[in-house]
């Protein structure tokens, strides 16, 4: 029986989703550090889902944490931002107070990354009330170096030197237990650089020279890299040149040992500026070709501007006239791309403006031409209509006259016969006669061509009915105005009678014809009924008197409104 429930807790222990899901979470960190984030990624979504499977919130978290972690390697800042704080959110319902540090510090190591120092400060402390209040030391160092390292930023509004070195010294002591070398070391720069702003070299120079010890103690190459580098710099900055030439030396070996371009790139910069201060010229020259051949195999052109600096520091007095002379070429191509960029703008626009200054002369002529053509079309059908009318009165005059006439002399001989009824025949076709000889006369203006404009006007007003007055003023000059302009204001002036006496209901009609500085100025008044000019459409009449007026080049004005009569004012030249 014991022996079948030891293999039945066998079993069950083999086939534990939780230690599948924690076997796989361990393989994404291992992948992450391997620098695989894909598969990283594979194994730490699956582990995820077979935690949530089995509601393990404890699994979640973690794995939320790892997530967080690989999506900060990655540069996604905001779902790295997102998942640790939904790793808080399970830590907080969990009362799992490590958690909550641990997530914590890596919140203010992100927001420090990012350069969001009071954010990144208040997780650090949170941070450290949950580790002092819980007892629980584990980030109690990477709590104080980070809070170090924030009092001593220039940018930091609560900047304080006092605080960063308590920190940091309380952060060195944890990691020196730890005999954690490398996270000593970066509590020893800050410690370095919180010495040399106050002034302090001796106590900067003793914290990388036990920083080097310690990287000596653990054979530890990448640690005594950065002390020897970093020594020699703070030698070279308070002008103790040899004994930086010797720190140099020993991290540029190091660096060729463990094949660290980057450093080694910085060390040959400094190599190249101490042998220069120390008068050492052949050497300078050496490390400057070392360092020119070591940057070209590592940098691309964008990242030539420091070796420029360096290039140009060293150079010889007929390389500098030079590079003035290229600066003074540059500003003169400078001076001329915006001279002829000016230049260009103005021919642009000039251009523009010539176009523009075509396009509207075409326009012109264009309309020009298109009066014209209406001139012409105007000019041809007055013409046509002229000639239709005089055709039309030598018919009603010749045939219908001559037929009225003959009837007359016909019935003569009859008209004793027939009595009373014959003489009002005869009378009757009197009338017509007359009738027929008037119309004649108005379609054809023989009176106008025989006797002039007064003439015929008069003799249109005498047929007028009574019931209707008129009064006329016509003062011509002898020269006369031209039979173009006479024969339109005929025209003209026997439709507006026309109009008054079938539309207008007028008792009186006043007419004034006269020509001032070669202009003949005609005004029309009835004191009829008059109509909307703003409702009513306009007639073939008026439209016939317009145009008319258009082609001698003159000017319409109609007023009018109900009940208040007509009035049209005409301008035209003396032809």
């Amino acid at each position: 029986m014991r022996l079948l429930l030891v293999f039945l807790f066998a079993v069950i222990q083999v086939y534990d989703p939780l230690i599948d899901a924690e076997n796989d979470r361990q393989k994404g960190i291992e992948y992450k550090n391997l620098g695989q984030p894909d598969s990283a990624l594979y194994f730490l979504e699956r582990a995820l889902g077979q935690f949530s499977a089995v509601q393990d919130s404890f699994g979640i978290a973690n794995v939320l944490v790892n997530l967080a972690s690989l999506e900060n390697t990655k540069g996604d800042f905001v779902r790295s931002f997102k998942l640790y704080h939904e790793a808080l959110d399970c830590y907080q319902n969990l009362n799992d107070v490590q958690g909550l540090i641990k997530v914590n510090v890596n919140l203010a190591n992100q927001q420090l990354k990012l350069n969001n120092i009071n954010e990144a400060f208040a997780y650090y402390l949170k941070a450290e009330n949950y580790s002092i209040n819980s007892r629980i030391d584990t980030y109690l160092a990477y709590i104080y170096n980070g809070l170090g390292s924030i009092f001593l930023r220039n940018d930091f509004e609560n900047r304080n030197l006092d605080k960063a070195e308590k920190y940091l010294n309380q952060a060195l002591n944890i990691f020196e237990e730890e005999r954690d070398i490398d996270q000593a070391g970066f509590v020893l720069n800050n410690l370095s650089r919180l010495h040399k702003e106050r002034g302090e070299y001796s106590k900067a120079i003793d914290s990388y020279i036990k920083y080097i010890d310690f990287g000596l103690k653990e054979n530890n190459n990448s640690s005594l890299l950065k002390g020897y580098h970093n020594i020699s710099i703070l030698y070279k900055e308070i002008g103790e040149y040899q004994l930086s030439l010797e720190n140099l030396e020993k991290a540029e070996e190091i660096a060729i040992s463990i094949s660290d371009p980057i450093n080694y790139i910085h060390i040959l910069s400094n190599l190249v500026d101490v042998n220069m201060s120390l008068g050492n010229f052949h050497e300078a020259q050496f490390y400057l070709e070392k360092y020119k051949s070591l940057r070209d195999s590592i940098y691309d052109d964008d990242k030539m501007e420091s070796l420029t600096e360096l290039q140009v520091k060293y150079q010889t007095k007929e390389k500098e006239e030079l590079l003035a002379k290229e600066i003074e070429l540059n500003n003169e191509r400078k001076w001329r791309n915006i001279f002829l960029t000016i230049l260009s703008l103005a021919l642009i626009t000039g251009l523009c403006v010539i176009i523009w200054l075509n396009k509207k002369r075409r326009m012109e002529e264009r309309n020009t031409l298109e009066r014209q053509k209406e001139i012409e079309t105007l000019k041809a059908s007055i013409e046509g209509e002229n000639k239709e009318r005089k055709r039309l009165a030598t018919d009603l005059h010749d045939s219908v006259g001559s037929i009225l006439t003959a009837v007359r002399m016909i019935h003569s001989s009859y008209k004793n016969q027939v009595g009373e009824s014959g003489t009002k025949v005869d009378m009757l076709l009197s009338e017509a006669a007359e009738t027929v000889r008037e119309v004649s006369h108005n379609i054809s203006p023989t009176t106008l061509n025989r006797y002039g404009l007064k003439k015929s006007l008069e003799h249109m007003f005498e047929s007028l009915p009574d019931t209707i007055e008129v009064n006329y003023s016509i003062n011509l000059p002898e020269k006369g105005v031209g039979k173009e302009v006479e024969r339109s204001l005929d025209y003209i002036v026997k439709e507006l009678v026309n109009n008054t006496v079938k539309h207008a209901n007028a008792e009186s009609i006043e007419l004034q014809i006269n020509v001032i500085d070669d202009v003949v100025i005609l005004t029309y008044e009835d004191d009829g009924k008059g109509f909307n000019t703003n409702d009513l459409a306009e007639g073939i009449g008026l439209s016939n008197i317009k145009n008319r007026v258009a082609l001698l080049n003159g000017s319409v004005e109609v007023n009018s409104a109900t009940g208040e009569g007509f009035l049209c004012s005409i301008e035209v030249l003396v032809h």
